[in-house]
């Protein structure tokens, strides 16, 4: 498609073309990830519209057992304590019948106070979880009427006795209609010291067995012991085994595996496992962060790798075309008329032996075209869930189509990038800095260059201001602002033209 600037409609349009297009990926979600450790980490029903996850796991209930209350802790989200967590019911119903996750209660965790001292003291937390979160009723459900689909050991402290009685319990109300599903979060060295005796029951559903924060999580120089430890770990009874790790390198001491290394290397390895069941996170507000902060998250790149039509590791090969209005007028009525067929007979390029000079074809017409640098390499983006950007290309280059007659571009870089604010970007950028111990920054000399930016920005003129000696300024004439698709002048001298903003904060020598 073309794409217009609005504050230069007579000028060069940018229009960057698939290639080839593609539809959205819709990758069956196999992860799990934990929810409610952080109030910035948004709603349980956000995570669950994502589509990464298949498994949420709520954390946590974090004290019960030996005559304790049971108290749950769900961070800066809301208190259980006095029904002021009872919205999530719709929250809970919504992703299990919208978005078709399971939604699991998370036993334990690292900070709580729970421990269990006997059978009996198993079936009444038992029974408590069952009335209060699952299919039994109570006068007081703290996340609500929903039912959770089960319930996941992360037992970290207390005893390690009784949890294997628990989980009998609880698998007890599990009814062909209604089941009850059971996970563990063991932490990788095998036999776990609380939850073994629990795993050997044969009743659990899914392991997330944590790989990070022991001896035994990956590393290039750890591949052999990470290797016995996951064959170890899938040869049990359990039907799905999935990975453990960190979201990001502040999520876990240790442990945190790149995007790049888990897919290339690690991923491999553990899906060959016939029981392999995807990835867990820890947790859902350090994973939203990382997505943030990098170019994708360690889940997005996982999400995508998962599909077996798509390896999104691969980057993208991308390039800016940009052309006169009337042939970006051309381009959008081709593809708004051939959008559901190739382009391939009605659009080509072809470049000289130079490699920098060459022909653009659309149809019969043809039109001299360029192969500039950009002065600077542009991030290309696109989204698979219309939530998450992915970063696909480094664009570093563009082709420039001229009408036939127009004069082509000197040398082998335009200098002034895509937009009018990246007018002569690179002198700019590094152009002399003041000497502040001369030049006086008031607050009407901020103001000024406030105002020759947005000036530029808008395509107006711009009034540079030359600060002198003892804090007096003077105006420059005022300056016609650049047209982005103006090739960089010389003046008489020989030299290019300074950029307009060059000289706004030198003092006059």
């Amino acid at each position: 498609m073309a794409i217009r600037s609005p504050a230069s409609p007579p000028l060069l349009l940018a229009a960057c073309l698939l290639l080839a297009l593609a539809g959205r990926l819709r990758a069956e979600p196999c992860n799990a990830v934990y929810w409610g450790q952080n109030g910035y980490e948004g709603s349980l029903r956000e995570a669950c519209a994502t589509g990464y996850y298949k498994y949420v796991l709520i954390a946590s209930l974090n004290q019960f057992g030996h005559g304790r209350i049971p108290r749950m802790n769900l961070a800066g989200h809301c208190d259980p304590t006095f029904g002021g967590c009872t919205f999530l019911s719709s929250d809970i119903i919504s992703c299990q019948q919208e978005y078709n996750v399971k939604v699991m209660l998370s036993l334990g965790g690292a900070y709580g106070n729970y421990r269990l001292v006997s059978k009996k003291d198993a079936r009444n937390v038992a029974t408590y979880i069952w009335n209060s979160f699952l299919g039994g009723s109570s006068t007081f459900r703290p996340l609500g009427n929903a039912a959770l689909d089960g319930i996941d050991f992360d037992i970290e402290g207390g005893s390690r006795d009784h949890w294997d009685d628990l989980a009998r319990y609880l698998k007890a109300y599990s009814t062909p209609e209604q089941k009850v599903y059971l996970s563990a979060a063991p932490q990788c060295p095998m036999p776990d010291y609380y939850l073994q005796a629990a795993i050997d029951t044969g009743l659990f559903d899914y392991l997330w067995v944590q790989f990070y924060d022991n001896y035994c999580e990956f590393s290039p120089d750890n591949v052999g012991t990470f290797r016995q430890v996951w064959n170890q770990w899938t040869s049990t009874s359990v039907s799905k085994v999935f990975l453990g790790l960190p979201a990001s390198p502040e999520a876990a001491g240790s442990g945190y595996v790149a995007p790049d290394v888990l897919i290339n290397d690690v991923l491999p390895f553990v899906k060959s496992s016939t029981n392999y069941g995807g990835v867990m996170l820890w947790n859902r507000y350090v994973d939203k962060i990382n997505g943030k902060c990098l170019p994708a998250s360690s889940l997005d790149l996982l999400q995508l790798e998962l599909s077996a039509e798509w390896n999104i590791c691969q980057m993208e090969e991308q390039f800016i075309l940009r052309v006169p209005p009337s042939v970006a007028e051309r381009i959008e009525r081709l593809l708004n008329e051939n959008a559901s067929s190739s382009l391939d007979g009605s659009l080509d390029v072809s470049f000289s032996e130079d490699g920098r000079s060459g022909t653009f074809m659309i149809g019969d017409e043809r039109f001299p075209a360029s192969l500039l640098d950009l002065p600077c390499i542009v991030e290309s983006y696109k989204t698979y869930d219309d939530n998450v950007l992915i970063k696909t290309a480094d664009v570093g280059q563009m082709i420039m189509v001229r009408d036939e007659g127009d004069a082509a571009v000197e040398g082998v870089e335009y200098k002034h990038g895509l937009t009018p604010p990246m007018r002569d970007a690179r002198r700019r950028r590094f152009r002399r800095e003041p000497d502040l111990n001369v030049v006086v920054l008031t607050p009407e000399v901020v103001q000024r260059v406030e105002k020759d930016l947005l000036n530029i920005m808008s395509g107006l003129h711009v009034e540079t201001v030359v600060p002198e000696a003892g804090g007096q300024r003077k105006k420059n004439a005022p300056v016609a602002a650049p047209k982005p698709d103006e090739v960089q002048v010389k003046s008489a001298g020989g030299e290019p033209e300074r950029s307009d903003s060059d000289d706004s904060l030198e003092p006059e020598s």
